[in-house]
C-alpha cells in the first residue's frame, strides 16, 4: 500500500511539471465575412454595377437608386437587379449579361443598349424575368424559360430573340422599328406559349415568329402593324389559338393570278402572307385589315406539320384580295415531299369588304399551287 501511494504521487508531480503548448505570437485569424445579400447603389464601397454584382451573394439583390450606370455581367449566380423608382429614373448605358449559372430578374429601369442587345442570357437551364423595362437601340437575347411583362423595345435589330424554352410568357410587350424581326422564338419540344397585349410596329421582316415542335400557345390582343413580311408566322406548333388580334398593312411579294405566292431563287418565301402557318391554328374574332394580301398561307409538306386552320367571326377590310384563306402545299423543290394542301375549316361569320360599310362574307378557299420561278 505505501508503494502504491508513492507511485501516484510521482505521476501527479510529472503532470504538474508537464509543458503545455501555448499559441505562438501573431494575429488571431478573422473569419471571412459572408457576401452581402443586398447592395444598394450608389454605395461607398461598391461604386459600379459591376463591382456590386461581383460582391453580392448568390441569390442576392442589387437595388439601383435614380442615376446612370454602366452595363455589367453576372455569370455565376442567381441575381435580381431592380430600379428603386420608375423606369425612366434608372438608366443603364450598355448591356446587362445575366443568368449563365442562375435565374435572373431585372425590373424598373431603362437600358440604352450597345450593339445589338440590351439584355443577354445564354444558359437554357436558367430562367429570365423582365418587368417594367424600356430598351433603346437593342433587344433581348435569351435561352431558357422567360416571363416578360411591361417591356418596351425601340429600334432594335430583333426585339426579342428567345429560344430553348419550355414556357414563355409575353404580356404587355411593345417592339417598335426592328430592322429584322419584331419577335422571334424557337421553343423546345412540347413548349407552351402565352402571348397577350403584344404589339409589333414596322418590323423589316416578320412581326412575330413562333417556332417549335408540338408546342401549344394562345395569342390574345396582338397588334401587328406595317410588317414587311408576314404579320404572324407559326411553325410546327401542335396548336395556336389567336383571338381578338389585329394585323394591319403587311406587305407582299409576287402574285400569280388571284392567289398570293412569294418566291425567292425558285423556293417560296413563306413570310409574305398576312399569316404564315405551318401548324394548326384557330383564328377567332380578329381584325386583319388593310394588308396587301388577304390570305393566310398554310404549308402541307411532310417536312413540317400538316397545317390546318379553323376560323370564324374575323374581319378583313380593304385588303388586296377578296379571298380570306389560301392553303398551299409547297415542296421546296420536290413534290413527293408534300402530302397535299393544308386543311381549312371555315366556321363562317368572316367579313370582307373595302371598308366596314361595305361588308360581305369572305370567300374562303383552299387550293394547292406551285411556286413561281423568278
Amino acid at each position: 500500500m505505501p508503494l502504491l501511494i508513492l507511485l501516484v504521487s510521482l505521476l501527479c508531480l510529472n503532470s504538474a511539471n508537464a509543458i503545455i503548448p501555448r499559441p505562438g505570437p501573431g494575429p488571431i485569424p478573422i473569419p471571412t465575412p459572408l457576401p452581402p445579400k443586398k447592395i444598394t447603389l450608389p454605395h461607398a464601397r461598391y461604386t459600379t454595377l459591376q463591382s456590386a454584382l461581383d460582391a453580392v451573394a448568390d441569390g442576392g439583390e442589387i437595388l439601383l437608386n435614380p442615376g446612370s450606370y454602366s452595363g455589367a455581367k453576372s455569370s455565376d449566380k442567381k441575381i435580381s437587379i431592380t430600379g428603386s423608382a420608375g423606369r425612366n429614373d434608372v438608366v443603364i448605358n450598355g448591356r446587362i449579361e445575366v443568368g449563365n449559372k442562375g435565374d435572373a430578374s431585372i425590373s424598373n429601369l431603362t437600358i440604352n443598349a450597345s450593339e445589338y442587345w440590351g439584355i443577354v442570357k445564354t444558359n437554357n437551364q436558367t430562367s429570365l424575368r423582365l418587368s417594367n423595362i424600356r430598351i433603346n437601340n437593342g433587344g433581348v437575347q435569351s435561352q431558357g424559360n422567360a416571363a416578360i411583362e411591361r417591356v418596351e423595345i425601340n429600334n432594335p435589330q430583333t426585339g426579342l430573340a428567345l429560344s430553348q424554352f419550355s414556357t414563355l410568357v409575353l404580356k404587355t410587350v411593345d417592339v417598335n422599328n426592328a430592322s429584322a424581326f419584331g419577335i422571334w422564338t424557337q421553343g423546345l419540344d412540347n413548349c407552351n406559349v402565352d402571348l397577350a397585349l403584344v404589339g409589333v410596329r414596322k418590323p423589316a421582316r416578320q412581326g412575330i415568329v413562333l417556332k417549335g415542335k408540338n408546342c401549344n400557345g394562345t395569342a390574345q390582343y396582338l397588334r401587328i402593324e406595317d410588317a414587311k413580311l408576314a404579320g404572324v408566322q407559326v411553325e410546327n406548333y401542335n396548336s395556336l389559338t389567336m383571338n381578338g388580334s389585329t394585323v394591319l398593312r403587311t406587305a407582299a411579294g409576287y402574285v400569280k393570278g388571284s392567289l398570293p405566292v412569294s418566291v425567292r431563287d425558285d423556293v417560296p418565301s413563306f413570310g409574305d402572307a398576312v399569316l404564315t402557318l405551318w401548324s394548326n391554328v384557330t383564328l377567332q374574332n380578329n381584325n386583319l385589315n388593310n394588308n396587301f394580301r388577304a390570305g393566310a398561307t398554310i404549308l402541307g409538306c411532310n417536312a413540317y406539320r400538316n397545317g390546318s386552320l379553323e376560323l370564324g367571326n374575323n374581319n378583313l377590310f380593304a385588303n388586296g384580295l377578296d379571298l380570306f384563306i389560301v392553303t398551299v402545299a409547297f415542296p421546296g423543290g420536290n413534290n413527293d415531299e408534300c402530302s397535299g394542301a393544308g386543311r381549312l375549316n371555315d366556321q363562317g361569320g368572316n367579313q370582307c369588304g373595302q371598308n366596314a360599310d361595305s361588308v360581305q362574307p369572305c370567300r374562303a378557299q383552299s387550293t394547292s399551287i406551285e411556286p413561281i420561278p423568278v
